[in-house]
């Protein structure tokens, strides 16, 4: 019987049944790391590790797409002497020029809707 995951057997001693021959401990994690098994779950673990930092890069990026589309607003309403805020804030020219802006923008639109706006924006 072969030790390997990835055609949905295992070896028993290192995952059900336990080990105890610790006399001869280290040949056989020498041999088990050269086994199907061990490098199926190296691999399995490698594309977990890719993923976890795919994800991250995703969301940095995320991040400062809705940085860039609320600097960029202010940076319009300054240079055209516009008043950031109205009377209220929900009512002020920069969430305003937000709620244009995120017609064009679906990232901004998501980030608008969850509620999260409202830390970044007052």
């Amino acid at each position: 019987m072969t030790d390997s995951v990835a055609d949905g057997r295992q070896a028993d001693a290192f995952t059900d049944v336990g080990y105890s021959d610790w006399k001869h401990a280290t040949a056989k994690f020498c041999k088990h790391e050269q086994s199907v098994s061990h490098k199926f779950a190296c691999s399995q673990l490698a594309q977990t590790r890719i993923g976890v930092q795919v994800v991250a890069k995703l969301s940095e990026q995320l991040a400062s797409q809705q940085a860039l589309a609320l600097l960029s607003s202010v940076i319009y309403l300054a240079r055209q002497a516009i008043p950031v805020r109205g009377h209220d804030h929900d009512d002020g020219n920069f969430m305003q020029l937000l709620r244009l802006r995120q017609g064009d923008n679906e990232a901004l639109a998501k980030w608008m809707q969850s509620g999260r706006c409202k830390t970044y924006t007052s």
